[in-house]
Formats: C-alpha cells, sequence, structure tokens
C-alpha cells in the first residue's frame, strides 16, 4: 500500500471514530436528560390533582409535563392540546421513554396528558394526573386508556433510529 493510502486510511478511519463517539455522547446526553425529566415527574407520586396547579401541593397534567421537561431543559406549553404539538409524532409501537402521550377524555379534543415513563413488551406505562387519585402510574394497555388514547409526540432531537418496520 503506498504512504498516501496508508494516510488516507488513517484519516478516514480517525475521521470515523471522532464522529461515532460525538453522537454517541449525544445520545448519552438525551438519555440523561430523559431520566432527568422522568425522575422529576415521579418526584410528583402522590401529589393531589389541582386544576390549573403547578407545585408539589397540587398540580394538574399539563403542569406537571411542563415542570419535568423544564428539569431536562424543554420549554413546553402550558395546556395539553398546545403539547400535543410539540416535537414529532410517534407511532403508540414506536413509544419510548421520555415521550409524550396525549388522550381526548371528554370529546374530540386533547384533554389529558402524559410521560412515558417505561415500555413492557407491548404496554406502555406512564405518569400522569388522575383527578381523583392525584399524580400515579399507569398503563396504556388498560381499557380506560385504550379507548382514550390519541397519540404521541416526541420532543427529544437525535432519538430517532431507523426500524425495519412497516408503516
Amino acid at each position: 500500500m503506498s504512504t498516501y493510502r496508508h494516510i488516507q486510511s488513517w484519516l478516514f478511519l480517525g475521521l470515523f471514530m471522532l464522529f461515532s463517539t460525538a453522537f454517541a455522547d449525544g445520545e448519552k446526553s438525551i438519555q440523561a436528560k430523559i431520566n432527568k425529566v422522568v425522575r422529576t415527574a415521579e418526584s410528583y407520586l402522590g401529589t393531589p390533582h389541582v386544576w390549573g396547579g403547578m407545585s408539589k401541593k397540587g398540580i394538574d397534567c399539563s403542569a406537571l409535563m411542563k415542570v419535568s421537561f423544564a428539569a431536562g431543559g424543554i420549554e413546553l406549553p402550558r395546556n395539553s392540546r398546545a403539547q400535543a404539538t410539540v416535537g414529532r409524532a410517534v407511532r403508540r409501537r414506536d413509544l419510548k421513554r421520555g415521550d409524550l402521550i396525549f388522550f381526548k377524555i371528554n370529546g374530540a379534543k386533547i384533554s389529558h396528558t402524559g410521560l412515558v415513563t417505561r415500555r413492557i413488551g407491548n404496554d406502555v406505562e406512564f405518569i400522569h394526573t388522575s383527578s381523583s387519585r392525584g399524580v400515579m402510574k399507569s398503563r396504556l394497555n388498560e381499557e380506560y386508556w385504550t379507548k382514550r388514547y390519541s397519540n404521541g409526540r416526541r420532543v427529544w432531537k437525535g432519538r430517532e433510529r431507523r426500524q425495519n418496520r412497516p408503516p
């Protein structure tokens, strides 16, 4: 191999390692932020539901998302309908920890939101605020939530990975 080709090969390998490391560091940074958002939401478990509330004395679903995502450096609108326009649409089967999910509780408009905390097989666990039980975790496959599920959104950049699934 000529010296020129040898240098070119090493240069290519060096650049590849540099960019792949930067990508991996970016993914780790995103995961750290997602973990912080989820931990913040979980710190509110048991907090009573208060319409318009934004503290540990009482909070509603959209405020829980707003406060939690702020801990990860993402500013969300105050109400669930506006939050449902942030980020990218995510199919239900592709939901991941850190994604927002939305529900139509009373009619045709989005009126409730939650945060995916983990994926359990084909099910999703999420944290949200129940009007009767306060901040709690539920499962998306529960009949009540399945019937009212509207859509999911991903606000995190760089979390998209191509999957060999049909649309």
